[in-house]
Formats: C-alpha cells, sequence, structure tokens
C-alpha cells in the first residue's frame, strides 16, 4: 500500500469513526438537553462519552494503534485543545443565536472535529 492509499484508508475511516463519533456526542447532549440539563453540562457529558468511543476506535480502527499511555495522553491533549475551541465556537455562537442551543450546539461540533482530526492525524496518532 503507498503512502497516499494508506492517508486515504485513514481518511476515511476517520470520517466512519467521527460519523458514528459525532451521533453518539449528538445522542446524549440532546437526550440531556431534553432532560433538562443546561447546554454546558449537557456538552460536557456527551463529550466525554465521545471522547473514550473515539479513542477505542481510532486507535484500533482507523491508525492501528496499540492502547498506550503516550498515545491516550496525546489523545487526550488533543480533544481538550478541540474541546477548548468547542467552547469558544459555542459562546460565540449563543451572543448570534441565543434562542437556538441545537444549532449553537452543531456549530461547536463542526469546529470540534476539523480542529481533532488535524491534531490526530499529525501529532496524537503517530
Amino acid at each position: 500500500m503507498t503512502l497516499t492509499e494508506l492517508y486515504r484508508s485513514q481518511l476515511v475511516k476517520y470520517c466512519l469513526v467521527g460519523a458514528v463519533n459525532t451521533l453518539v456526542c449528538a445522542l446524549v447532549i440532546f437526550l440531556l438537553m431534553y432532560l433538562g440539563c443546561s447546554i454546558y453540562i449537557s456538552n460536557v457529558f456527551g463529550y466525554i462519552a465521545g471522547v473514550v468511543f473515539s479513542y477505542l476506535l481510532n486507535s484500533i480502527f482507523t491508525f492501528s494503534n496499540k492502547i498506550s499511555l503516550q498515545s491516550s495522553f496525546r489523545f487526550l491533549i488533543s480533544v481538550l485543545l478541540s474541546y477548548f475551541v468547542n467552547l469558544i465556537v459555542i459562546t460565540v455562537a449563543l451572543y448570534y443565536f441565543p434562542e437556538n442551543h441545537y444549532t449553537v450546539q452543531l456549530f461547536g461540533m463542526i469546529a470540534y472535529t476539523l480542529v481533532g482530526f488535524v491534531i490526530n492525524k499529525k501529532w496524537a496518532m503517530k
């Protein structure tokens, strides 16, 4: 397999894991919001569920890495940076869309996913 083929394969797998992970994360967030939790509490628990799911599947399925302390630490740093961007986007979006918390969450999810992919591909899962 060439480097280009490997990259494409990993990108496709990352997107598949990301799609399922996004659904898991969104379901937890929206369920908690529906049950009356605040937008921020819902967001935290949704992303915790997503982080665990994403690390396991991306380590095993996407990048064929062994689960290790070093990769989990790097992945956690990646998640924290991505989550920080997510919170900034949510905070800014709430200013412009104060009545639509679901749209705000979607903006945050998109930012989180894009930042996470770049960091994981270039550093955390190497």
